[in-house]
């Protein structure tokens, strides 16, 4: 199982059970629009990336590859918060 939380979307969840293709997962996802409650379902690697997302199930210094993204944010399904942060400074913000 995989845990992300959102940059761009605070008190959102998802976490994925499986990976049912390249780019789509089943799992559940939390948020204000589900009211705080867990809602399951798919999801895509995109919708990750437009949120901004992180991984929060992992430690930073594990060096494994990290499921279902393979460990590498491809550009924007981060490892951990602060290379979220890092990539919105430098990538979007950087006039």
């Amino acid at each position: 199982m995989a845990r992300w939380e959102a940059l761009l979307l605070p008190d959102w969840t998802w976490e994925a059970y499986r990976k049912e293709d390249d780019d789509l997962y089943y799992g559940r996802v939390k948020s204000p629009n589900t009211y705080g409650k867990w809602e399951y379902g798919y999801f895509s690697q995109s919708q990750l990336e437009e949120a901004g997302a992180y991984r929060v199930d992992v430690e930073i210094e594990s060096g494994e590859d990290v499921f279902p993204d393979g460990g590498i944010p491809e550009p924007s399904v981060f490892e951990a918060e602060l290379d979220a942060l890092q990539y919105l400074d430098e990538e979007v913000y950087d006039p």
